[in-house]
């Protein structure tokens, strides 16, 4: 009956914001059981990892030297998925799927804590919030994030422990200032950066505008913690981790692209969409309230840092997860400051704010079509079955797949990986995009492709599509076709070609 009185006390506009958010999630839910090894933001990679180590081959190696490895990313992700195959004993090399669909629950379960903890922020930042603003906030906290945050990536983790540095932060900045509230922020701040290091930017960032706003030098205090954690962190890593893990996680990081044109497609993609998240911030800096336009101030930084890091090559909309939870908190924070005044109906905002943000959120209905999803899992079957022919076919000579999604189907071959010394390659078959990079110097892309001519890869496995047959002719001419399985070419070493 309590339940019943609850939802007689749902607004239309409630019922409408309700029912976007279960029409999300059940889109949410076919993705995370598709067969798909990609639904966003290549997630294979990611599964990759868990591979290389039951492999017991050292997760951060150098990647100038043979295999040419490369891993951008810090071991806390990593490691908890490894912790998770073992603790529910799955195999990562026969068991793809199933791993994949657990690593994609786990994202969904934290997206929704974000959710929640956003909501709590604006509790702790003094947000009368009636029962319509929430579910409104949560929709659009569920529309502005992409489709990264639900798939086996360590993005909902990192955001996860971001807000929680937040709510931490605000606690100690605005309303006590307990060190044990400070250690407890940096302690969140250091699992949010050793999961992805960009991080580290949003966190100094919130120290630097909170000095200049209120010039306290307990934020210095803060940072030299921070830094402290940092530098400890990091000898635990070099120590455990091998000496080329700083090298892998930043100096490689460290690239870009002469032909920006798609970066700066996204980049003007996300302005507009945010464009009147973006007002009512600007809005909240004429606030009389200072840790408003402390939050206003903050959330223009955050907004700024992620467009630039779009300018790197691979990036996408879910650089700017960070950026768009803060904009979410501000229209919280002006809905609250002008609730007298405010003239227009919450359904009109409702209309407004989804008609921007809904493009890029893949509301598709086509991902429920049977067929289509019948299509993936016959593809997914194929993939293993390809795997144990090549396994019969290579054996334990080198190998290289042009195409590095199916890496994770053959992962037990001896490898040779490579795909950011010539990401150009890399990128027009998998992104379909045509880029150019310049990253790794001259002198280690040639030591590179002596592997393909001095015949220690003696095999390329590349897909029967004209690209990839295009590239083998164009960049690999010592090799010759050898023979088929499913959708797979294998190219053998021909020293006489």
């Amino acid at each position: 009956m309590k339940l019943f009185h609850k939802l007689k006390l749902l607004t239309y506009t409630d019922w409408i914001c309700v029912l976007l958010i279960l029409y999300i999630l059940k889109i949410v839910f076919s993705y995370i059981s598709s067969y798909s090894t990609d639904i966003q933001g290549v997630e294979f990679a990611f599964l990759h990892n868990i591979q290389l180590l039951k492999k017991n081959h050292p997760l951060y190696s150098n990647p100038d030297n043979y295999p040419f490895y490369l891993i951008f990313y810090p071991p806390l992700y990593t490691l908890f998925i490894n912790r998770l195959t073992d603790a529910f004993k799955i195999n990562p090399f026969v068991s793809i799927h199933e791993l994949l669909v657990s690593m994609r629950v786990f994202s969904l379960i934290f997206t929704m804590l974000n959710g929640w903890i956003m909501l709590r922020i604006l509790k702790l930042l003094s947000v009368r919030s009636t029962k319509t603003k929430k579910i409104l906030l949560y929709l659009l906290f569920l529309l502005t994030l992409t489709l990264h945050i639900f798939a086996a990536r360590p993005d909902s983790f990192k955001l996860f422990f971001f807000l929680l540095f937040l709510i931490k932060a605000i606690r100690y900045t605005f309303i006590k200032q307990k060190k044990s509230t400070l250690l407890a922020a940096t302690i969140y701040a250091i699992l949010c950066i050793y999961i992805k290091h960009d991080a580290i930017i949003y966190i100094l960032s919130y120290w630097f505008i909170y000095f200049l706003y209120f010039k306290k030098k307990n934020a210095i205090i803060a940072v030299s913690l921070l830094f402290f954690f940092i530098l400890w962190g990091l000898s635990i890593c070099n120590s455990h981790l091998g000496t080329d893990f700083f090298r892998n996680i930043f100096y490689y990081n460290i690239q870009y692209s002469s032909d920006i044109r798609v970066n700066l497609i996204f980049i003007l993609i996300n302005v507009i969409r945010f464009t009147p998240l973006l007002y009512i911030t600007w809005l909240n800096l004429k606030s009389e309230n200072s840790t408003y336009k402390f939050m206003a101030a903050l959330t223009f930084i955050y907004f700024l840092f992620s467009n630039l890091t779009m300018l790197r090559p691979g990036a996408n909309l879910n650089y700017t997860n960070e950026s768009a939870v803060l904009l979410i908190i501000n229209l919280g924070i002006y809905l609250h400051e002008n609730e007298k005044k405010w003239k227009l109906k919450y359904e009109i905002i409702l209309i407004i704010l989804l008609t921007l943000c809904c493009p890029y959120v893949k509301l598709n209905p086509d991902i429920f079509n049977k067929t289509k999803s019948a299509e993936e899992k016959t593809v997914y079957m194929s993939n293993l079955k390809n795997g144990d022919s090549l396994t019969q076919i290579i054996g334990t000579d080198t190998v290289f797949f042009t195409n590095p999604k199916y890496t994770i189907f053959n992962a037990k071959l001896n490898l040779l990986y490579g795909y950011d010394i010539h990401f150009d390659r890399y990128s027009e078959l998998y992104f379909g995009v045509t880029i150019k990079p310049d990253i790794y110097s001259n002198e280690i892309s040639k030591a590179y492709d002596r592997y393909f001519t001095n015949g220690t890869v003696k095999y390329i496995v590349a897909e029967d599509v004209p690209k990839a047959t295009a590239q083998m002719t164009k960049y690999y001419p010592l090799y010759l076709y050898y023979q088929k399985t499913g959708n797979l070419i294998v190219y053998k070493f021909n020293k006489t070609n």
